[in-house]
């Protein structure tokens, strides 16, 4: 019986969740490599046989095209050979070939075809017969037909045999190959999966499992694992571990309930109990006592408050109150909430804590005041003092218990990480306040007060200097529970400052060695000793000063070199200046004495001009009004021209009145004739009417001869008249023709005037720029007598420097050889002083040039 409880027990340990996935996992594994290496060795036996087969049948074909002549004239040799060939280089497939012509005459066979494909002289003649390419069943015998001619007749058939049992037999050892490889791939795999199950499954179920016993065992405190996991162990270890703490809440309801009753009634913290209806049901004596101090500013708030009967009063009619416990009492999972309420000058919180049954229903609410006006005092007083100072908190043992955000932020600390930072290596070993200790946590421990610049050492090894002290916080039995830091961070000024005295300290060191080291050598340099430089190295801000110092001495010694080696050469180049000074000075004289007189006769060329130009401008006056004058002849010409004709025309008029006239006379004589006759006829009663006609008779006559006179008379003065106007006609022309010649001559005249008047403004501007050139030969005179005497004084003052240098030494001054033609300026002979002169008269005259066209070059 034990031993069947035993074999029981060992086949208990392999029925495991992961034994049976293990299991199947393998099963279907092994079904899949199965199934894929089956798979795979018929495809690849299909493609190989395929591809054979293929093969097989090109072959053959290219055997037929290439023997067609041969088998057609029976050439046995030819086709031995051809068939040989191929079948040898498609060995080991190709295992052999016939060769037939259309009589069914073998040309070539392979040894043994008849044993090893005995169907292939009847494929050969089936081929033959039908023209058409035959294979075998299993496609390694292939006959193909041979053509020839151009008709493309059948000439024979080619037989091919081929074996592919070396291709399987390659293909077999593939594929012993691949499911060794799928074995070892399943092996790895399986041995994977077996540790991946054991150790993500088995194990974290087993351990949930012991965790469970644990559980079961009433051992709350136990740690459920796998509860960080996002599977269904995950799950069912979060599931457990909720149950494990609803039994550990259960079980410590069961102690707190012992404690409540007493723990309520005994707190000193103000509480009270209300009712789902806000009722008061219960106050312990804390609560009563402080109900008690603010019974009459209660009154107010609380309006059934009583001070004898606190019990029973509604707590529902404070109405800042009454909104939160609406809310506790319709929901009992409702998160604790308060509200801050004045009684006179008291600011009192009231806090509401929602109370449910065991079944999680509202039953009402647990009520706690208590009085912040203190609190809310302090709280403003250290939140000023937090907002803009920093506060560091220390134990007794100098830890750091707390700081405020200023600090934790100036000092790159967390507050909620303080480990580690005590005041030993929060504060520096070396203070340079003198009011500091040495020793401040000694200090602190035995009470005494510390004040001042204290600096602190911040973990980045960076130095907060704080303006403050300790505070010392004592118990009841005056011992020292703690300390607080209470200071400004006066870390950018103080920082300030005592880098401006390390600077200014150091800065005063440097420069007395400087000062030392620099006065050495000036004090040479004024004794003329321009050999000594400084070698010992300065200090690295006066470095570049030394340095500065050693060139400019070497510069100096080169420079006083030069000057010793080309004071002769400037002695002699003086001299060669001033006489060329002395004989250009003579010249500008003499240049300026021409001017002069040059400046006098253009002033009197000047003078006629601007007389000829007025002579001018009179005459063009004088020619306009000429010209106006003959403007008005030629007009009283063309209206005299105007008149003549109006008289011609009259004439011409008067000329048909006479002709008029002519014809009355002799109409008035016709009719005096008639009366006459009739008078005549009359006797002596007509007689004096006779007479009458015989006088108009008369009078006719004599009208009609005048008639005759005017008529001449008129002719004659019609052709004065028009000689008249012939006479006017011409003089008309002849005026216009003079009209014309003075416009001419007043516009030559006017355009005279205008050349003498430019004529004259261009004179003036050379009169002025000649004035200007003797002003400024004037000058350049004086300026050339200046340059003498200052040439004169050059070469006393290169005397002077030649004996100035030779007070200085300069050791051995190297000279570098040169192209003998780069010291040609120190070595030129004195240059010609009519040059001289010429070129300053040239200069001059442009000088002169650009001062009256206003151009400047610079």
């Amino acid at each position: 019986m034990q031993a069947t409880g035993r074999r029981f027990s060992a086949l208990s340990r392999f029925n495991t969740l992961m034994t049976k996935a293990v299991v199947m996992t393998g099963i279907i594994t092994i079904c899949v490599l199965a199934a894929m290496v089956t798979f795979d060795y018929s495809a690849k036996r299909t493609l190989l046989q395929s591809g054979l087969s293929s093969r097989a049948q090109d072959v053959t074909g290219l055997l037929a095209m290439q023997m067609g002549g041969s088998i057609k004239f029976g050439n046995e040799v030819a086709v031995r050979e051809i068939s040989e060939s191929v079948i040898s280089a498609a060995a080991p497939e190709a295992r052999g070939a016939i060769i037939l012509n259309t009589s069914g005459i073998t040309l070539f066979a392979s040894p043994e075809m008849d044993i090893v494909a005995p169907d292939a002289f009847v494929l050969a003649a089936t081929a033959m017969e039908n023209g058409t390419v035959l294979k075998s069943d299993d496609g390694l015998v292939v006959a193909y037909p041979a053509f020839f001619g151009a008709e493309d007749a059948v000439a024979g058939a080619v037989v091919t045999v081929w074996d592919d049992a070396q291709m399987m037999a390659l293909l077999a050892r593939d594929q012993m190959m691949a499911i060794a490889i799928a074995a070892a791939v399943f092996v790895i795999t399986m041995a994977a999966i077996i540790l991946y199950a054991w150790y993500d499954v088995s194990r974290p179920l087993n351990r949930v499992a012991a965790a469970m016993l644990s559980i079961s065992r009433k051992n709350y405190d136990v740690e459920v694992p796998a509860t960080g996991r996002h599977d269904e162990i995950g799950n069912i270890a979060r599931r457990l571990d909720g149950f494990r703490l609803a039994l550990a809440r259960a079980k410590k309801g069961q102690r707190e309930s012992a404690f409540k009753g007493a723990a309520f009634e005994g707190s000193t913290a103000p509480m009270m109990m209300v009712d789902e209806n806000h009722e008061v049901i219960f106050v312990n004596p804390a609560c009563v006592s402080l109900l008690n101090s603010l019974a009459y500013d209660l009154g107010e708030l609380w309006a059934s408050a009583d001070v004898d009967r606190w019990i029973g009063s509604d707590l529902g009619l404070i109405k800042e109150l009454s909104p939160l416990l609406d809310e506790a009492a319709d929901n009992a999972n409702l998160e604790n909430s308060s509200v801050l309420v004045r009684a006179g000058d008291k600011h009192i919180r009231i806090n509401v804590n929602p109370a449910s049954d065991h079944k999680g229903r509202p039953i009402g609410a647990v009520i706690e005041w208590s009085d912040e006006t203190e609190a809310q005092r302090n709280a403003a007083l250290l939140g000023g003092i937090d907002a803009t100072q920093m506060r560091i908190e220390f134990d007794q043992s100098g830890h750091c218990s707390g700081m405020n955000t200023v600090a934790a932020s100036r000092l790159g600390l967390h507050q909620n990480d303080l480990s580690g930072v005590t005041v030993r290596n929060l504060i520096a070993d070396h203070q340079p306040d003198a009011n500091i200790p040495a020793d401040v946590h000694s200090a602190l421990s035995n009470g005494d007060g510390i004040h001042g610049k204290i600096d602190l050492v911040a973990p980045d090894a960076q130095v907060v200097v704080v303006d403050g002290g300790f505070i010392n916080v004592r118990a009841d039995d005056d011992v020292i529970e703690r300390c607080i830091l209470i200071g400004t961070d006066v870390t950018k000024a103080e920082m300030e400052v005592r880098n401006a005295r390390d600077v200014q300290a150091r800065i005063a060191d440097e420069q007395a060695l400087v000062v030392a080291s620099l006065g050495q050598g000036l004090q040479c340099l004024s004794e003329g000793d321009l050999t000594l430089e400084l070698t010992d190295a300065f200090p690295e801000d006066y470095e570049k000063l030394r340095q500065d110092f050693n060139q400019a001495l070497a510069s100096l010694r080169k420079a006083m070199g030069s000057v010793a080696q080309n004071v002769e050469s400037i002695r002699s180049e003086t001299t060669e200046i001033t006489s060329a000074a002395d004989d250009l000075s003579r010249r500008t004289e003499r240049q300026a004495a021409t001017l002069e007189e040059t400046a006098a006769a253009l002033d009197e060329l000047t003078s006629s001009v601007r007389s000829a130009a007025e002579g001018a401008d009179a005459a063009s006056k004088m020619s306009e009004d000429a010209q106006h004058n003959a403007e008005q002849g030629g007009d009283i010409a063309r209206q005299a021209v105007m008149a003549m004709d109006g008289i011609k025309s009259s004439s011409h008029e008067i000329s048909k009145i006479t002709s008029v006239i002519d014809d009355i006379a002799f109409q008035t004589n016709l009719l005096a004739l008639n009366a006459g006759v009739e008078a005549a006829r009359a006797g002596e009663a007509g007689r004096g009417f006779a007479v009458v006609a015989t006088e108009v008779r008369a009078l006719a006559q004599r009208s009609s001869d005048a008639a005759r006179e005017i008529n001449i008379l008129i002719s004659t003065s019609g052709e004065q008249v028009q000689q008249g106007v012939d006479l006017v006609d011409r003089t008309g022309t002849a005026l216009s023709a003079i009209v014309s010649s003075v416009a001419d001559i007043s516009d030559r005249v006017a355009e005279i005037a205008t050349s003498a008047r430019q004529q004259s403004a261009g004179l003036n501007e050379i009169n002025a720029a000649v004035n200007e050139l003797d002003h400024v030969t004037q000058q350049n005179a004086a300026m050339f007598e200046e340059t003498t005497a200052a040439s004169h004084a050059l070469t006393g003052e290169a005397d002077a420097l030649a004996g100035a240098v030779d007070q200085f030494k300069v050791g051995c001054v190297e000279t570098k050889e040169t192209d003998p033609e780069a010291h040609a300026p120190l070595q030129r002979t004195a240059p010609d002083p009519q040059v001289i002169g010429a070129l300053a008269l040239d200069l001059v005259t442009d000088d002169a040039i650009a001062s009256t066209t206003g151009w400047e070059e610079f």
